[in-house]
């Protein structure tokens, strides 16, 4: 979609913005139009004298040119436009010769806000052009209706349905500007235009004979036309896109660059992640979408979220946690928080589980946002999930209060791209027993924190031998049975000192057939036993157990054809079941049908140099571009 806005000609003297030939004063004091009624992009429409608002920098750049340099540098970009030949013919005006494109020295400069506005206008108008010509061409209600006369067409065409239902795939709007948020369109141009030559001529002219003014502004490039075409071809030609989808070594490339500087965040539990999600959000925000941030109780981290193409229930999520296990305690062979790519791995801490997805998921986005996708795709970024999946569950809290609805969402886990459509549930529970601190020498009279915690410790490892043995079993998983042990022990002061104090922790992976709470009531009524027997010795005497994690277990419940597609595209159409945890069950509980899917594996997470392999990579590309294929399809 082109675009060009016309106001009084650009070339008019009368305007006092291009100076006549030969006069050497400043612009200054000439260069405010003299019709004050007219709009200016530049002064507006009032007759104060003064910029718009964010334009100031113009006008000062503007009071400072003398007006015979003005005059020398739209001399200049003529004489180079004549020379490359970029020149243009009137249709009807037989006397007229070859004339040059357009172009004004004086920019025409939209603020970011006007610029969005002006897009999401020209979106829908051009999604309107491809509504009436889809009915001209097929039911012709517009016509039975009497709200257009008959129009010409060609009858050869009439049924016929392109990719896609797409008729019109670019268009050249002309746009008169006549206040600061009114625009009118002069000519709607739905063939091949020609006109975003013009655009992209004058950039470049702009950038040889006033590279000051892009020092002054942020200005979008436009230089990415000829690729943002070339993707927009694709998306509406099947044997292309399919082409393309196998060619996918540009976008690993810049998946490596964006992997690169997430896994230079440390985005431990114990940190911040909100400098990468700012980064993230900027990086979206730089190829046109929105992202809002939501924090957790202190801001001190937050989850980001987003959606690319159009507002409807029946999007796709794809999610993936910011955080990453610590890596101090491991004697790392290269720095965990600095890329380093090796032979064909990806080293530094995140790069496996599970920063890579979110790379991938991030190169893919410049494609996504100019495609003419019929279901949205939500970005959900979370914190926190290695210490308790509470980014989530602070996300899904916020989406429920909008109504919002998906009809699946992709965590982007390590699985080597291969569909998980299960995963066991986990509990992390920690132990402190308190006794009472006596000399060795008189044990007896003192309660031993350690041996009350070892005999809690084997009591926990039967119940585990007994889930193994006598334990419901699911021969989909790698464990076919629930687990249950012990991580981390510390106690003690003193080798010569009944310990008052032990502490330790232990991990329960259920199946998700099972109810954790019933073998969690049995370590509850042992632990119960061994305290009525410590009080015996001396009433202070305890145990508390405190569950530190919650982790869902989870089933899948995506359905056909979603699951059908998503085999399709994945790695390899197995359907597998894991034993490590995710968000998966959060989005399952709050009715957003979910698989775990990502690059990568599992035995590379939380590991001394993690890494992931350029393949993986590639194989996440594949799948995403195989996903937009789908995104793309018109709905029955």
């Amino acid at each position: 979609m082109t675009f060009k806005t016309t106001g009084v000609h650009p070339h008019e003297r009368s305007r006092g913005i291009v100076p006549s030939k030969g006069d050497r004063s400043h612009a200054g004091g000439m260069s405010r139009p003299p019709n004050s009624r007219a709009f200016d992009e530049l002064w507006g429409a009032g007759a104060d004298g003064h910029a718009r608002p964010g334009f100031e920098k113009l006008a000062a750049w503007l009071d400072d040119m003398p007006r015979s340099e003005l005059a020398r540098l739209q001399q200049s970009a003529e004489a180079a436009f004549r020379s490359l030949g970029i020149t243009f013919a009137v249709y009807g005006d037989d006397q007229a010769a070859e004339r040059i494109i357009p172009f004004d020295i004086l920019p025409r400069i939209f603020s970011a806000r006007e610029w969005e506005k002006l897009t999401a206008g020209l979106e829908q108008r051009v999604r309107a052009i491809n509504a009436f010509i889809d009915d001209v061409y097929g039911a012709r209600r517009i016509l039975a209706d009497g709200i257009v006369p008959n129009p010409q067409f060609c009858v050869a065409v009439a049924g016929a349905k392109p990719p896609y239902g797409i008729y019109a795939h670019i268009c050249g709007i002309d746009l008169v500007r006549t206040g600061a948020d009114q625009f009118y369109v002069l000519e709607d141009n739905a063939r091949t235009p020609s006109g975003v030559s013009y655009m992209m001529e004058n950039r470049e002219a702009m950038l040889r004979l006033c590279p000051e003014l892009f020092e002054l502004f942020p200005v979008q490039p436009v230089d990415a036309y000829p690729e943002l075409l070339r993707d927009m071809l694709y998306s509406v030609d099947r044997r292309a896109r399919e082409e393309r989808c196998s060619m996918t070594s540009s976008y690993t490339e810049e998946t490596a660059r964006i992997l690169s500087t997430l896994i230079g965040f440390s985005t431990t539990f114990e940190d911040s992640n909100l400098d990468l999600v700012e980064w993230v959000r900027e990086y979206l925000h730089s190829h046109g979408i929105k992202a809002r941030l939501i924090y957790d109780a202190d801001k001190r981290k937050a989850n980001l979220f987003a959606t690319i193409g159009p507002p409807s229930a029946d999007g796709i999520i794809l999610s993936g946690h910011t955080d990453v296990v610590p890596a101090r305690t491991q004697d790392w062979s290269t720095d965990p928080f600095k890329a380093s790519l090796i032979g064909d791995r990806i080293y530094g801490r995140g790069a496996c589980d599970m920063k890579g997805f979110i790379a991938s998921v991030l190169a893919h986005v410049p494609r996504w946002k100019d495609l003419p996708l019929q279901r949205p795709l939500h970005l959900a970024f979370t914190y926190d999930e290695e210490v308790g999946c509470f980014g989530v569950q602070r996300l899904l809290e916020e989406l429920e209060t909008t109504n919002f609805q998906a009809a699946c969402c992709i965590v982007g886990e390590p699985t080597g791209m291969e569909c998980v459509v299960a995963h066991k549930g986990r509990l992390c529970w920690t132990c402190t027993v308190r006794g009472k601190a006596v000399h060795s020498s008189q044990t007896p009279s003192g309660i031993n924190a350690i041996e009350f915690a070892a005999r809690l410790i084997v009591y926990i490892q039967k119940l585990a031998q007994q889930e193994s043995a006598t334990g419901l079993l699911d021969r989909g998983f790698d464990v076919p049975f629930s687990t249950m042990t012990t991580t981390m022990v510390n106690g003690g002061i003193a080798a010569n000192t009944v310990p008052n104090h032990c502490s330790f922790s232990f991990d329960y992976r259920h199946l998700p057939s099972v109810d954790p709470s019933r073998i969690v009531a049995q370590a509850t009524a042992f632990k119960d036993e061994l305290v009525e027997e410590m009080q015996q010795v001396d009433p202070h005497g305890d145990i508390d157990l405190l569950n530190e994690v919650t982790s869902l277990s989870f089933t899948s419940a995506v359905e056909e054809p979603i699951a059908i597609i998503l085999q399709n595209i994945s790695a390899s159409s197995r359907r597998r079941k894991v034993a490590f945890t995710s968000e998966a069950g959060y989005f399952e509980r709050a009715n957003i049908p979910t698989v775990v899917c990502g690059p990568g594996s599992i035995d590379q997470a939380h590991r001394v140099d993690e890494y992931i392999e350029l393949s993986e990579l590639d194989k996440c590309s594949s799948f995403l571009c195989g996903l937009m294929e789908w995104l793309c399809l018109q709905q029955d």
